[in-house]
């Protein structure tokens, strides 16, 4: 959980630039654009969360998706099961929409266990979340499991979410890679890309190359 200014540090330390800014301008803006594409690399534990605000209301498909968090990655969606034998608030998941012609014909069953979901901006452009069937029981709970978009740094003072000190040290790595990129210094920018990707592994015990995170910070 470092602050953006002793991310800075590492920053021009690896670029070899002392004055090298990110905590405000130009700068700023590659910081949090970078942060956006680092944490979409893979589900962080950091960036991961759970919301259980939404319940279900009995024949009813639609409701408002959460505004906060902001999810940009779900992973899970679950539904506590009325019908369990065994534990009615025991949680099975629903799947996102199949095909549309199986959505369609979702429609046309009676109220149930939802199957199957949908996220889309309704007319007056609020994210809704649609359920079909829809729920046949009221007051059980809907569970979203996902990756949550990282706040935006605003000054020097703004920290991330990560624990570990390690996985700020690959972040700033990576964005190292991006201004050097920027530079057009691409063998140093590609041997970030190998340091971010080597600390990583060590920290996390998961693979990612080089490449891979080359591809998603769209350098």
């Amino acid at each position: 959980m470092l602050q953006l200014s002793e991310i800075q540090v590492q920053v021009r330390y690896h670029v070899r630039v002392a004055e090298e800014v990110i905590i405000s301008g130009n700068g700023l803006v590659m910081a949090n654009l970078t942060l956006r594409r680092f944490v979409a690399l893979m589900p962080w534990e950091d960036y991961t969360k759970l919301d259980t605000s939404l319940t279900t209301v009995a024949n009813t498909r639609l409701y408002d998706w959460p505004v906060t968090p902001n999810y940009s990655n779900v992973l899970s969606l679950e539904i506590q099961d009325g019908d369990d034998p065994t534990d009615p608030d025991s949680y099975k998941r629903i799947v996102p929409g199949r095909s549309i012609q199986q959505w369609l014909e979702l429609e046309r069953q009676p109220a149930d266990l939802p199957i199957q979901y949908r996220l889309y901006a309704s007319s007056s452009d609020i994210t809704q979340l649609e359920l079909r069937p829809a729920p046949l029981y009221a007051g059980k709970t809907i569970r979203i499991d996902g990756i949550v978009e990282p706040a935006q740094f605003e000054s020097g003072q703004e920290r991330t979410r990560f624990r570990l000190i390690g996985i700020d040290d690959a972040y700033a790595m990576a964005l190292s890679a991006v201004l050097l990129a920027k530079k057009a210094q691409q063998a140093r920018a590609q041997q970030m890309l190998g340091f971010a990707a080597d600390t990583i592994r060590q920290n996390t015990g998961k693979e990612i190359s080089p490449d891979e995170i080359r591809e998603k910070l769209l350098i």
